[in-house]
Parts: C-alpha cells; structure tokens; sequence
C-alpha cells in the first residue's frame, strides 16, 4: 500500500500543526561518516579519482612540518623541497593548495630530495588520515584499490589513462591497513546517534517532531520518535529521497515513513533532478519555518545543515547542537572548534573587502572563499582581520550549551552584532553580544560575561 504524501499546503498539515499543542522541533544534521571520530559500515570501495575528494592532497587539513602548521598535505610537501626558511615561508604563505604546488616547481631543491620524497608524504598522510574524519572515510573503502587516477599526466604519485606506479594510492592503502589493524571494534555509529537524540527528546519533551529524513541525524530522530512514542512528521526534499540509497537504508526509510504521523513532500522529483540543492533547500526552509527550536548535530562544515542552521538563527529560533555530547559519548578528539562558530561564520576585513570565514574543523584554520580563489586564516592571526576588535578581561560565568539556550529563551535574548575579543583565563576568545552580556565558547562551554 503506497504511504499517502501530502503537499506543504494540504489541510492535512496545516492541522497536524495546530493539534501539536507545545514545543514543536526541527531536526537537522550530518551523517555519521561525516561527523568523525566513531567507526562506520564499511565495504570494499574502488576510488580512482582523489581530485575533489578528502584523499586529495587539496583537501583542507593542518599537518605539520619540522613543527610548522600547513594548512593542507600539499603545501607541507611543496615546503619539504626546500631547506631554506625563506623559501618555505613563500609556500605557507599561498592562499591556496594549486598556487602552493606552482611555486613549489621554484623552489631550491634538497639534494636528497629524491631519496625522502616518499617518506615526506607518507609522514604527512600519517598525520592526516589519523584524524578522525579522514581516518573514518579512509577506513570506509574497505579493501578497495586507491588509485590517483588524473589527467596532467603524474604516473609516479597516480596514474594516467591507466599507466603509473600509483605511489600515493599504496601509501594510503598501506596506510588503511595500519589503522584497521589497530581499530577497535565500535558499535553501530547511528545506533548511537539514536541514543543521542533519544537523550535530548526526553529533555526537551517536544510535542511534535519535523524530521528532514536524510541518512544519519534525521534518521536517528526519526528512529527515537518511534521508540519514545512521540509523533513525527517526516519532511522529504522530494518523493524518491532514497531510491539511491543502499537496500537496507531503503528499507528503514520506508518503515519510517510509515510510522511517521505524516509524510510531506516539499519539493517534486523533477526539482530534484534540475536543481537538488534547491530540493533540499525547500525541505530545510519548511522545517525552519513551522518549528521554535532546531535540534542539531553540527560541526561548523558547510553545506545543508549549516543553511539549516544559518536560517534558524536569522528568524531567531533556539538551536540547540548536539555535537559536542556527540564528541563525548564517541570519543571524539575532534571537538568544535575553541573560537565559537557563528553558523553564518564570522566576518573579517581580507583584501580590501569584507569577508566570511567559518572554522574547518579539526584544524587551527578558517576559510573563506574569493574570486581569486580559497582563503585560510590562521586562528591565532584572526584577531588581526576582525573590524574594531576590543579587548577585555572579567570573570565569566560559565555553563553548558543546553543551559545557555535555555537562559537566553527565557529573556528573550539572541546573539547578534558583531564580535569582540574577550581574554578570559589568559586565553583570546571571540564573543558574540547577547542581551547585556558578551557569550564566547571554549571547549564546548558557554563563556557569559556581563558588558562594562
């Protein structure tokens, strides 16, 4: 029996809003894979390109070398050619990953270059597939063949049209089986977001759950309603959300659908077709609107949580993230980051005009895009972009994201304006006006201090 699915119009949802007498909530978040720092499924995958992918040496990720932060493997391998200070300065001082390699064809050369080429990059990839994000989707593959497949015609790191030693592949797949020898056996990643989201629902006691369906979060909401008894209304982008998705993910989306104490259809399956993005940011827009609190799992990382986010908070709605808990009951040394990330990310003065960066997470770096290209800020040098930053010292009050949601609820406040620097505790933090007071976040804390 096909499950009835109604337009965001239909009567049918106009009173299933009224009836929810009480707290009615959204849901947003990552998958599991993308939050880092707990096991997934994995099966043997084949990739054969890295371009546009977290195995690229583009891909953004602070490494060090010789005690430097990079903000990617490819700089730190471009700065390696080198032994001269100067000359390695010129390289971490490139906006981007492309402008990096370039230079470094002009570099002076090590003598011994040739001979610790290869163990430069297998040291880099170290550092960078041991972090939780890029050792997860690492792992992912499987036992599945890496293979740097490109077109510009590098057969000593890939391949092209088929011919090559492929080098950074068999590092990485060396690499793959390290880490998987050492791995832990976990429990199902999304049977633990369903604990996650089953510890908020009792807290917040919604009367009535919007769910956007997506794998991951949404799913794990939508799973914790079942289980808790509590209604839920199950957002779909379009109609054939899953078709593509694996046979078993297939199959709980359609138990789910059936539970649910209504499924809507935002966006039709050839919006979706034309223009996904804009299927799903529909989805996302019909949830925001029709809620008060916004239950997230985020990370800071761009993408359809973050628009999620960014539109609660324009219309003024409570978000509460889920993240840092997630880091805690996973053991996740990828925590948000200690400068607090304004889900539209914060504004700085780069270039002569005026900018958004948003924290990358697991690293000490900020990105922004341009014109000319990608823009990464160190964290410390920040405070150096940011327009009329004042400085403060103070005792603060500090307390847990939950509790500072729950207090600026009750008087009404929300953060807004622009940030300022506080030193609290010796430390150089970025806080953002909320009512009378100054919030700042650190280590997953809610930083509040009164303004002078």
């Amino acid at each position: 029996m096909a499950i009835p699915m109604h337009r965001p119009s239909a009567p049918e949802v106009t009173r299933l809003l009224a009836s929810a007498h009480g707290l009615v909530i959204a849901a947003t978040g990552h998958r599991p894979d993308k939050l880092g720092g707990y096991g997934q499924e994995g099966t043997d995958r084949d990739v054969t390109r890295f371009s546009g992918t977290g195995f690229s040496n583009f891909a953004p990720c602070e490494v060090t070398l010789d005690g430097t932060p990079f903000p990617n493997v490819e700089a730190a391998y471009q700065a390696a050619k080198t032994l001269i200070p100067a000359e390695r300065q010129t390289i971490l001082a490139c906006k981007a990953p492309a402008e990096a390699k370039k230079r470094g064809k002009t570099l002076t050369l090590r003598p011994d270059w040739d001979e610790v080429k290869v163990q430069v990059m297998q040291d880099l990839l170290e550092q960078k597939f041991r972090q939780p994000k890029y050792r997860d989707l690492l792992l992912s593959t499987g036992k599945g063949r890496l293979e740097e497949g490109n077109h510009w015609g590098d057969v000593f790191w890939g391949t092209c049209q088929g011919v090559g030693e492929n080098k950074l592949g068999l590092l990485l797949m060396g690499l793959r089986s390290r880490l998987a020898a050492e791995t832990q056996p976990v429990r199902d990643p999304l049977e633990v977001l369903v604990e996650l989201a089953e510890e908020y629902l009792r807290k917040l006691k919604p009367a009535l759950v919007i769910t956007g369906m997506a794998l991951g979060w949404d799913t794990a909401i939508a799973l914790a309603c079942v289980r808790l008894g509590l209604p839920f209304l199950a957002a779909l982008p379009f109609p054939k959300q899953a078709s593509r998705w694996p046979q078993k993910d297939q199959d709980r989306h359609a138990f789910l659908l059936k539970k649910a104490a209504l499924v809507v259809t935002v966006g039709s399956d050839e919006l979706a077709d034309a223009d996904i993005r804009a299927a799903m940011q529909w989805r996302n827009e019909f949830m925001v609107d029709h809620a008060q609190l916004v239950l997230a799992c985020f990370d800071g990382s761009p993408g359809g949580t973050a628009n999620c986010v960014k539109d609660a908070r324009a219309q003024g709605k409570t978000i509460v993230n889920t993240y840092p808990r997630w880091c805690e009951m996973t053991g996740n040394t990828v925590s948000p980051s200690p400068t607090p990330a304004r889900t539209d990310g914060v504004q700085v003065q780069y270039g002569g005009r005026d900018l958004t960066v948003s924290p990358v997470q697991g690293t000490d770096f900020y990105l922004g895009d341009t014109p000319e290209g990608p823009v990464l800020i160190r964290k410390d040098l920040l405070a150096q972009f940011l327009p009329q930053p004042k400085a403060m010292q103070t005792n603060a009050a500090v307390m847990s994201e939950f509790l500072y949601l729950d207090w600026c609820k009750k008087r009404g406040f929300t953060e807004e304006g622009d940030p300022v620097t506080l030193t609290h505790a010796g430390e150089d933090l970025l806080a953002y006006p909320v009512g009378t007071f100054l919030a700042a976040r650190h280590a997953g804390k809610v930083i509040l201090v009164r303004q002078n």
